[in-house]
């Protein structure tokens, strides 16, 4: 097996959270109001401003080297929801790190999202094209919505 089809050896997205605030800041995430899986909507169509916070476990071979990380939105059905943002990741051996460790790398996405009907949603975040995580959400529409 190469060290590309080695899974030891692949960048991973170990949490993906969803939160009303997220900051990377220092080598850590702070994180206001995470884990949520849920949102309600007051109005359909509904515009939506919220924090992605993932931690990225990055093996010691795969340090120094470029990484383009995309995260998209996507509804039940899979169909992408304009929502996308891409950014290239490179993370260094800071001096005195033991050979072979593994590394963290905290990140906080801004989500700016159009949810234009009740339903299932999922962010989905992949690493050089490939797939590494998900988080979905409910978007629930409040009954004095649905009877209007």
């Amino acid at each position: 097996m190469s060290a590309l089809e080695d899974d030891t050896q692949e960048i991973q997205i170990r949490v993906m959270m969803l939160a009303d605030s997220a900051q990377a800041v220092g080598g850590k995430l702070y994180i206001l109001g995470g884990g949520f899986d849920r949102i309600n909507m007051p109005s359909v169509p509904f515009n939506h401003r919220f924090d992605l916070a993932m931690l990225i476990e990055v093996p010691w071979g795969a340090t120094n080297q470029p990484y383009q990380v995309v995260v998209e939105l996507h509804d039940a059905d899979g169909a992408l929801m304009g929502y996308r943002v891409e950014a290239t990741m490179e993370t260094g051996r800071p001096p005195g790190t033991r050979q072979g460790t593994s590394l963290t790398v905290p990140i906080a996405v801004p989500v700016v999202a159009d949810f234009p009907a009740p339903g299932r949603y999922v962010l989905r975040a992949s690493v050089n094209g490939r797939e590494k995580n998900t988080a979905a959400l409910e978007a629930v529409a409040l009954p004095s919505v649905i009877a209007a």
